[in-house]
């Protein structure tokens, strides 16, 4: 039996994120290019590997991104 691979994927941009702010456990939304980085990453991501699952935060950001992989690869997220 193997380990097998664990990839981490980090949410795309907020609007906290391009000022430099720290944002935590605020819940910002990804902003207008962090939805282009989590489709573009995750067509990239994708095309490299096949997720057996997908586990993410609750927070929008991150739930978005997660989303963005589970659309191309038909695994459901896990919050």
């Amino acid at each position: 039996m193997s380990a097998g691979t664990i990839v981490l994927l980090r949410h795309g941009r907020t609007a906290y994120n391009a000022s430099g702010r720290m944002q935590g456990q605020i819940d910002i939304p990804l902003d207008d290019v962090g939805l282009w980085q989590a489709t573009h990453g995750s067509g990239a991501l994708a095309a490299r590997v096949t997720p057996t699952k997908i586990v993410s935060s609750d927070l929008s950001r991150a739930s978005a991104t997660a989303s963005a992989l589970s659309d191309l690869v038909g695994v459901e997220v896990t919050i």
